[in-house]
């Protein structure tokens, strides 16, 4: 009977023995999951915190080059816009800006305050004096040389214009730079219309006419548009 129990003793030894054993192997083990994914949670932090700190960096940088983007459009729109007005009303107002009447011929004071009145080159207005002076001039000669002097300033004029909008273009939307390759286009069509007489305007000129005026309209409805609310172009589709 004693080896019975000293054998089933035994036999309970090992059974405490080897619960222990496997509660601690299952500690062991619990805690090295508990430290694994413990560690892993702290670097996924870790990480998440950096990659929130770059989204923020670069979210707040992004907002600055935007602002700096949008208050160049905002100073550069009302500039690029009264440009376009000065230019059409010297294109539309062409006619009466150059025309000249014999009234202009009665005295030497007369002609020379009115040449003073136009912009032209200081080789053409001494033209126009000796002409004066000699009694050589006629007042078609006058005419044309007036007509001229003023194509001439309207052509500068257009051409400051279109170099305002090539060095800014960066700073235009997409729809802007649209109308205005359309304006140019229309421009360039105006001024073969203008060295005609008014009265031998034909009625394509007239939409020609239209046209120009509509799409100064929609330039201006444009940048309103773009101004009132802000304007975001899609950059990866272009």
């Amino acid at each position: 009977m004693k080896t019975i129990f000293e054998v089933l003793g035994y036999i309970a030894s090992v059974s405490v023995l080897s619960g222990i054993l496997l509660f601690s192997i299952r500690a062991l083990i619990k805690s090295k999951i508990n430290n694994y994914f413990s560690t892993a949670l702290e670097n996924h932090k870790h990480d998440l915190s950096l990659i929130t700190e770059q989204t923020r960096f670069d979210y707040q940088r992004k907002i600055h080059d935007f602002g700096l983007y949008s208050g160049k459009r905002h100073e550069y729109y009302p500039i690029l816009y009264g440009k376009i007005l000065r230019m059409h009303r010297e294109i539309r107002g062409f006619y009466i800006n150059s025309t000249f009447h014999e009234s202009f011929l009665t005295s030497k004071n007369s002609f020379i305050d009115f040449i003073d009145s136009k912009k032209m080159h200081d080789q053409r207005r001494e033209l126009l004096l000796t002409l004066y002076e000699n009694g050589t001039g006629t007042i078609d000669v006058y005419k044309k040389q007036i007509k001229d002097a003023k194509l001439l300033e309207v052509f500068e004029l257009i051409n400051s214009v279109h170099d305002y909008c090539y060095d800014n273009d960066l700073y235009f939307s997409a729809n802007v730079s649209t109308i205005l390759e359309e304006i140019f286009i229309i421009v360039r069509e105006l001024m073969e219309i203008i060295k005609k007489d008014q009265y031998n305007y034909s009625v394509e000129d007239q939409l020609i006419i239209q046209r120009n005026y509509n799409e100064v309209i929609e330039l201006k409805n444009c940048i309103k548009d773009e101004l009132s609310k802000g304007y975001y172009e899609n950059k990866e589709s272009n």
